[in-house]
């Protein structure tokens, strides 16, 4: 350790003014202001030295705290580090993270989160940016405060109508489930199912949408619709309540994959108790979707490539981009 305590008296050990020294700790990648030789002698005296930068200082000065947060769903509700979109994201959150100068925090939306108005508070307290919101749901109301305050925010997933004024970076779910009609419709089917998620949800809402527009392409075509949660445990009765209630249908639409293969399995187990189904699913985000989704028709959804753009999209709104910014990342079908 030493008794180096401040950037000035880095400065005066090196014989240099301490705005080059400034600017080679709040540019770590390098900048046009300061020679590459310049960037790698102070980086390799403050290695020898073990000098850490007082980050409160450093954030006093540059009025940055150089971190971005991603707020997910309260993990006690919803799991949220279980789910294989979040998790894909993440990693293309993290990938793009790298050479950014940007650390990440990660706070969960949960009942303290709300009441306490982190949300906020994070961003008046300097601790961060700019935030990434992935997995808002209906009714989250407070997210319209940080909206009146403008500061730089993303959603990666869509909080029903209130990402108005919000930028946002989302699959193009109303695409996914058009097309799966528009494939289903030419195969022949005339009644179709849906099984939905959560009625109101941004993502539900995006794809019914896609299924209005569909609906309008193709005379005669019926949807009959059930919504559920997105989760396999009640796939099966909404299912089952579907066939039940509208004789003729031929073709089942799932909300995601979960929907569908617990269907599929089920229809395995009992194949008597169904009738002819074809099935197809709006949301696969495994990797080796073609396989996994066992023959059905799916539309496959790149989470990794959503959470590059996302950090993409973040930094440049905290840099001075004029918002908001809406983006839509297409999907691939797959099994068609």
């Amino acid at each position: 350790m030493t008794g180096i305590k401040n950037i000035r008296e880095l400065a005066r050990l090196l014989n240099v003014s301490p705005s080059t020294v400034s600017r080679v700790l709040n540019n770590p990648g390098g900048c046009k202001h300061v020679s590459e030789a310049m960037r790698l002698r102070v980086t390799e005296e403050m290695r020898k030295l073990d000098y850490i930068p007082n980050i409160n200082a450093k954030r006093l000065f540059t009025k940055k705290s150089n971190i971005i947060a991603l707020v997910l769903p309260d993990i006690a509700a919803c799991r949220s580090l279980g789910d294989r979109h979040a998790l894909r994201m993440l990693y293309g959150l993290e990938v793009a993270l790298r050479n950014s100068g940007y650390r990440l925090l990660l706070p969960f939306s949960d009942a303290q989160f709300v009441e306490r108005k982190e949300y906020l508070s994070l961003f008046r307290e300097k601790s961060i940016d700019g935030m990434i919101v992935w997995g808002a749901g209906a009714g989250e109301t407070h997210w319209d405060e940080l909206a009146a305050a403008g500061y730089p925010v993303v959603f990666s997933t869509s909080p029903s109508g209130m990402a108005r004024d919000f930028s946002s970076v989302l699959h193009d779910y109303g695409s996914a489930s058009g097309m799966l009609l528009d494939y289903l419709a030419g195969r022949g089917h005339r009644n179709i199912g849906w099984i939905g998620g959560i009625e109101g949800n941004g993502t539900t809402v995006q794809m019914e949408e896609g299924l209005d527009a569909a609906l309008r392409r193709h005379r005669g075509l019926k949807v009959f619709r059930k919504n559920g949660d997105f989760m396999a445990g009640n796939a099966v009765a909404l299912c089952r309540a579907l066939l039940a209630e509208h004789g003729g249908i031929t073709a089942i639409l799932a909300g995601n994959i979960f929907v569908a293969r617990a269907i599929q399995k089920d229809m395995a187990l009992r194949p008597g108790d169904y009738p002819p189904l074809e099935l197809a699913s709006c949301d696969n985000s495994d990797q080796d979707a073609e396989d996994y989704a066992g023959g059905m028709a799916c539309a496959f959804v790149d989470d990794y490539e959503l959470g590059m753009r996302s950090v993409k999209l973040l930094i440049e709104l905290i840099g001075g981009r004029p918002g908001p910014v809406k983006e839509l990342i297409p999907v691939e079908l797959l099994g068609c």
